[in-house]
């Protein structure tokens, strides 16, 4: 069994993905600013829409995320062998 970790040992667990989706807004709240820009308030949902879901890459490295929600690229990492008895 395998697993990826940082070159400081701290196990990745997975990937950092971006995704799109829709924030509801209450259509009686809204009013316009004198710049032209609405205020407007949130109704509490935001509808994402999976099939958007896409890995970051940066510099032609994808990024992956360790266990405390650093970020690293994918040739900054290591593949350890763990013994399946430990």
């Amino acid at each position: 069994m395998s697993k990826l970790q940082t070159e400081t040992g701290v196990a990745i667990l997975g990937t950092l993905e971006t995704l799109s989706g829709r924030a509801e807004i209450a259509d009686t709240e809204i009013t316009r600013n004198p710049d032209g820009t609405f205020e407007f308030e949130y109704q509490g949902s935001t509808e994402v829409f999976w099939d958007d879901q896409r890995t970051v890459v940066r510099n032609g490295q994808r990024i992956f995320l360790d266990e405390n929600g650093a970020e690293w690229p994918e040739d900054q990492l290591e593949l350890v062998e763990e013994d399946p008895n430990a």
